[in-house]
């Protein structure tokens, strides 16, 4: 038995469809189904694993799905995550959806690395061979909530990526918008990023990107766009998706 995983077998060349303009005003589904991008591979970690993510090189345990909630042996309800994205000359349109959940959402701005929410990575250059950040990579936390407050609003936040040999330009994430709807299984969220908060961002000239993505959940697990956490994904984006903007 072949001790290289299935994802490493083939590289992915994912095709992105253009907006006819970014959004004005953002809805918490903003994207329809049209714009979806494939999951080909789906992981899981344990919610105790979810603390490691930011401090142990993401040597995280996996399996093949979530283990069942005692309440969902009888009901057999469906876990649903879809991921959507938009390009446009002017920036990037995400959206997210999550159902399944039969627990409230932990979204906790002070504990990230124990938080649900969604782990985006980007590289406007998408350059292959090399195994560590550059200014072009950006790595970003989106979250439908924050717990505690008041007012229910989205966050997001940049994060650094570890060993980067360089990192791109100051990113004011208050340039970005954000917008989400909680259900009781889940939530819809939907950014908008500017492109020139983006250092690189030149569809214009560039039109293939490096992306990786990761819903993480505490009570549903992980879902991973193409590489397990096994690996350093979110610091090394020669593991990370290409996408075409066409």
């Amino acid at each position: 038995m072949s001790t290289i995983p299935e994802t490493f077998l083939f590289r992915y060349n994912v095709p992105i469809s253009k907006l006819t303009a970014l959004p004005t005003e953002l809805s918490a589904e903003q994207l329809d189904s049209s714009y979806s991008i494939p999951l080909f591979q789906r992981y899981r970690i344990e919610p105790e694993a979810f603390r490691s993510r930011f401090t142990s090189g993401h040597r995280l345990s996996t399996a093949e799905a979530p283990p069942e909630r005692p309440d969902d042996k009888e009901e057999k309800k469906k876990v649903l995550f879809d991921f959507r994205t938009g390009w446009h000359e002017d920036g990037l349109v995400i959206t997210s959806v999550l159902s399944g959940k039969s627990l409230p959402l932990r979204c906790d701005a002070g504990n990230m690395e124990y938080s649900d929410g969604i782990h985006f990575c980007l590289d406007t250059r998408d350059v292959r061979d090399v195994h560590r950040g550059t200014r072009f990579c950006h790595r970003f936390f989106f979250m439908p909530c924050v717990s505690g407050s008041r007012v229910r609003e989205p966050a997001g936040f940049w994060l650094p990526i570890h060993r980067a040999k360089a990192l791109p330009n100051p990113v004011d994430i208050s340039r970005f918008t954000l917008a989400s709807r909680v259900t009781d299984s889940g939530y819809l969220l939907s950014v908008i990023l500017p492109g020139n908060a983006l250092t690189g961002y030149e569809p214009d000239e560039h039109k293939r990107l490096g992306l990786h993505f990761a819903v993480s959940d505490t009570e549903l697990g992980l879902f991973s766009l193409q590489h397990s956490t096994l690996f350093p994904v979110e610091e090394d984006p020669s593991l990370w998706t290409s996408i075409e903007l066409v």
